[in-house]
C-alpha cells in the first residue's frame, strides 16, 4: 500500500483511508524519523483490518474484460468487443465497449468518454429538476474529482462542483448531494435553517444521504508522540518556518 506523506505544523500524527483507496499520512513538522517509522508500526495492524472496509469498491473500474462497474447504483459486467465503430451500450446486467482497438488505454477511453456524458447529462438533468424547487440559479456547474466531498458550493460565484465518482452512486444519493449543494446557495453553513431549508424540499433527505455517513466520514487513527516542541522552536525560529502542505 502506498502512503502519501504530507508534512505540517500540526503536534500530532494522523493516518486516514480515503473511499478511493488513498492512505493520507499526516507528519508534524518537527517529528523525527524514528518517531514516524514508530507511529507507522503501531498503525500497521489496524491499516491493514480497516483498508477493505473503508475502500469503497464501487468507486473503482478499468477497460477489463470480464470486470465489473457500477453505475448509478447498478452493478455490469464488462464485455470488450472489436468493432468498427466506438461505442458503449448498456443490455441488462451488461454493459458492451465496441472498440476499433483492444489495446487497454484505447479502450478505457472509450469507456471514459462514455462516463464523462452521462455524467455531464446526468448531473445536469438533476441540477435543473431541483434548482427551481429552491427557487435558485447557478453560473456554472462543473464536474471534477474531488477528494474529500461529493460536491462543493461557491455562493458568491454562484457555481457548484460536482465529484466525478457520483456516477457510480444510486440517484436517490445524487439528487441528495445536488439538493444540498444548491441549498448551501443561499444557506453557507449548516445551521438549522439550512436543514429546515432542505427537508421542505427533500423530506427523505436522511435516508438519501446514508451513504455519506461510510463514504466522507472516513476512518481515522490518530497516536500522540511527545515532541520536545520549545526546544526546538528556540533554534528554528517562527519567522523562519516554511510552510509544507
Amino acid at each position: 500500500m502506498e502512503i502519501e506523506r504530507h508534512v505540517k505544523r500540526v503536534k500530532r500524527f494522523t493516518l486516514s483511508i480515503k473511499p478511493d483507496g488513498r492512505i493520507l499520512l499526516t507528519v508534524p513538522y518537527y517529528a523525527t524519523k524514528k518517531e514516524e517509522e514508530e507511529f507507522l508500526k503501531k498503525s500497521q495492524k489496524w491499516l491493514e483490518e480497516k483498508y477493505s472496509k473503508v475502500v469503497d469498491r464501487t468507486l473503482f473500474y478499468d477497460a477489463i474484460d470480464g470486470s465489473m462497474i457500477y453505475i448509478l447504483g447498478n452493478q455490469y459486467l464488462i464485455r470488450i468487443i472489436s468493432s468498427d465503430k466506438n461505442k458503449v451500450e448498456i443490455v441488462d446486467s451488461i454493459l458492451n465497449i465496441y472498440t476499433k482497438d483492444l489495446d487497454h488505454d484505447y479502450t478505457l477511453g472509450v469507456l471514459n468518454k462514455y462516463l464523462d456524458k452521462l455524467r455531464k447529462d446526468t448531473y445536469t438533468e438533476v441540477m435543473n429538476k431541483y434548482l427551481p424547487l429552491f427557487h435558485e440559479s447557478i453560473e456554472r456547474l462543473r464536474i471534477r474529482r474531488l477528494k474529500a466531498s461529493y460536491g462543493i458550493c461557491y455562493p458568491k460565484r454562484r457555481e457548484i462542483v460536482l465529484s466525478s465518482t457520483l456516477i457510480h452512486k444510486p440517484i436517490d444519493f445524487i439528487e441528495s448531494v445536488v439538493a444540498h449543494e444548491i441549498n448551501h446557495l443561499k444557506h453557507p453553513g449548516h445551521q438549522k435553517d439550512f436543514y429546515d431549508s432542505l427537508y421542505q424540499v427533500l423530506p427523505d433527505y436522511k435516508i438519501r444521504a446514508k451513504h455519506l455517513t461510510n463514504d466522507i466520514d472516513w476512518c481515522n487513527i490518530v497516536l500522540y508522540f511527545r515532541v520536545e516542541w520549545k526546544s526546538q522552536l528556540a533554534v528554528k525560529p517562527a519567522s523562519r518556518l516554511i510552510r509544507h502542505d
